[in-house]
């Protein structure tokens, strides 16, 4: 018995040495836990006058795991990879819009600044020849920043692919470990190793997917994307399989065992992957359409107000810029639609600067019947205000033709064939604009600078009022050229009387807000630089501005321009200059029109950085806490590498006491 006492003792010590040897050796191998040699004795065995112990033996070898920490350091460097991954995506975006001197705005600005020098000189060809070439570089600039754009969707497009065909090995690789760990349990031991690499392919596959695990009674692992697609079952793992075919609408979704299974947006919380898809399918959408919309301002104030002039050879104006094609802005959703929907610009005067920096989901609930939601901000439409005041579905039905369309946010949404309930589309009216920009102009000759008008001040005036504009309304607005002459007379009290004459007709005055001025014909009051806006019945209306004090008998008359050298005539380019500091673009002008395409990319870095410095501050502390309880901790196995040395030592000599005693005994009996 005393032998076998000694024996155990060896044999235990030297497994208690054999575990800590393998906790040095795998102090730098991710994932591990320590492992712990757990004793017991064994049992006495009784003689005459008491019970004797047989020694000692290892009751189980245990690594030191917690399910709590691990679980919290898990999802914590899931969230942490989704703000990190999103962040960087983000600084690459940045680069894209810079500020100052190489900023777009330097080229916009460029280009509507370039027209003061053409009404300072309406027949100067260089000056003329500079519009163009700035207008070209404008263009230019958009054209390469929507390249820039979609290279960056390309190579985060491939990245999310990366990261899916990464996890899927990783789910493979863990449904095979698994396997492994329900035979080593069913021979009663447990397989500490194999758990510690299944934890860690769990914690590798949730910095590029986050997931949720439940263990089965057999000691498998069930893997869990969010909390209901099990892409581990089992022995079994399920593929994830991305796809942009299947919506169609521009944005990546991820399957669950085919691109059709689409997987919830929602239920993917954490990882790269996530961080990866709110870049694509939001960040970048966002900015695209931000830089659309100031692209689509521009191009329609442009070719409506260029249009209104006439150019050097007394032509009517012609497009400045060429038009836009909307052929890929409407994606139809469900393939079995009978709906035929097209999207173009509203031609209300005020359309290009009611445009909003958003797509839009449609959905038929009949016939004719459709609820349309703005992306941006959630609202509905409301055809009885005419704008996105609604905060629930409300539904808008189609007029009959000629007048199958419906406006909204400066846009008209046609219907050419009734679609079912059900039937969905999106419209994406700015996502292609900023790529075809183009200068339709190719002759200095053709800028439309010259007003159709003139105005000319009565020989009696005191020269103490003068005329800084006057510019036909773009012809959006409806009518041809004024056939009337308007004269417009000042009295003692500062106001002014209107009457169409030479032929007679009723005129029409107007405030810059659009509100119509009473009594006709006046006397109105007189507000210095205010614009008046005039209109002659079924004429196009006309926009005037005085600078100055009027005096009692001032009078000026306004007439066609035509016989006359409109050469020297810049009316138009007054107006197209004046489109520089037009409210345009949600309470933006138009020469900052730059700035909500900066602001969107620059509010998105800044809440990506705190995002991404607060995921990693909350994953390192997490990480450092499951560390601390489950790392090997070098001083702790050197204090019990001594121990166990010390007692093997002892075990030893112990044995040999046991021989010489036995070796003494065997010499007595000789």
């Amino acid at each position: 018995m005393s032998f076998n006492v000694g024996v155990t003792a060896l044999t235990t010590n030297q497994a208690a040495l054999q575990v800590v040897g393998h906790n040095i050796a795998n102090v730098n191998t991710p994932g591990y836990s320590r492992q712990r040699v757990s004793l017991e004795q064994v049992p006495g065995q009784m003689f005459g006058n008491g019970y004797f112990g047989k020694g000692v033996q290892v009751a189980a070898v245990e690594r030191s795991f917690n399910q709590f920490l691990t679980r919290e350091a898990n999802l914590s460097a899931a969230s942490a990879a989704a703000a990190n991954t999103r962040y960087q995506r983000l600084q690459t975006l940045e680069q894209l819009f810079p500020m100052g001197e190489a900023g777009m705005g330097r080229q916009l600005n460029g280009f509507l600044n370039a027209w003061a020098d053409v009404v300072a000189s309406p027949t100067n060809q260089t000056a003329r020849g500079v519009v163009l070439t700035r207008a070209a570089e404008f263009a230019s600039r958009l054209n390469q920043t929507a390249r820039q754009l979609e290279e960056l969707r390309v190579t985060t497009r491939v990245q999310i692919e990366a990261g899916i065909d990464q996890a899927n090995r990783l789910t493979a690789s863990i449904a095979s470990l698994n396997q492994r760990i329900v035979d080593a349990f069913a021979t009663g031991r447990t397989p500490n190793d194999l758990l510690d690499q299944r934890d860690q392919l769990v914690a590798e596959l949730n910095k590029i997917v986050q997931v949720n695990t439940l263990e089965a009674d057999d000691r498998s692992l069930t893997v869990f994307v969010g909390s209901s697609v099990p892409v581990v079952l089992g022995n079994r793992s399920t593929p994830l399989v991305g796809s942009e075919s299947i919506n169609a609408a521009g944005r990546y979704t991820i399957g669950f065992g085919s691109a059709e299974a689409v997987i919830n947006e929602g239920l993917l919380a954490g990882g790269q992957l996530k961080g990866a898809l709110t870049f694509y399918n939001d960040d970048v959408a966002d900015v695209r359409n931000q830089l659309g919309r100031m692209a689509l301002s521009t191009i329609e104030l442009f070719n409506r107000q260029h249009a209104a002039g006439l150019d050097l050879n007394g032509e009517p104006g012609r497009d400045f810029f060429n038009p836009v094609s909307f052929g890929t802005a409407v994606t139809r959703l469900t393939p079995t639609s009978t709906a035929a929907l097209s999207v173009s610009v509203d031609p209300a005067a005020d359309a290009p600067t009611r445009f909003k920096a958003s797509d839009y989901a449609v959905q038929y609930v009949g016939a004719d019947q459709v609820v349309i939601r703005r992306v941006s901000d959630g609202a509905y439409f409301d055809p009885g205000t005419g704008e996105f005041s609604a905060t629930s579905p409300v539904t808008a039905t189609f007029p009959a033709a000629p007048n199958n369309f419906l406006t909204f946010d400066g846009l008209r949404l046609t219907q050419s064939a009734t679609g079912v309930a059900g039937d969905q589309f999106v419209l994406r009216p700015f996502a292609s604009v900023a790529a075809q920009v183009s200068v339709a102009l190719t002759s200095p000759s053709q800028l439309a600078v010259a007003s159709p008008v003139l105005i000319e001040a009565g020989t009696g005036n005191a020269d103490t009022l003068e005329v800084e504009a006057l510019y036909r309304v773009p012809v959006a607005l409806g009518g041809p050229l004024p056939q009337s002459d308007i004269a417009i007379s000042f009295n003692a009290a500062g106001q002014f009387t209107v009457a169409a004459t030479s032929p007679a007709a009723a005129v029409t005055v107007q405030s810059p807000a659009g509100n119509t001025l009473t009594p006709p014909g006046g006397p109105y009051a007189f507000t210095s630089g205010q614009e008046i806006i005039l209109e002659v019945a079924g004429q196009a209306p006309l926009r005037l501005v005085l600078r100055g004090a009027p005096t009692d008998g001032d009078t000026f008359t306004i007439r066609s321009a035509a016989g006359t050298d409109m050469r020297q005539n810049a009316g138009n380019g007054q107006a197209l200059l004046a489109l520089r500091d037009l409210d345009a673009l949600d309470g933006y002008t138009l020469s900052d029109g730059y700035i909500p395409v900066f602001a969107a990319v620059s509010s998105s870095i800044q809440v990506a950085k705190a995002d991404s410095e607060f995921a990693t501050r909350v994953a390192d502390q997490a990480e450092s806490a499951r560390a601390n309880q489950a790392g090997v901790n070098l001083d702790e196995e050197a204090a019990r590498l001594l121990q166990f040395q010390q007692a093997y030592q002892a075990a030893a000599k112990y044995l040999q006491s046991i021989q010489s005693i036995f070796d003494t005994l065997l010499s007595t009996f000789r």
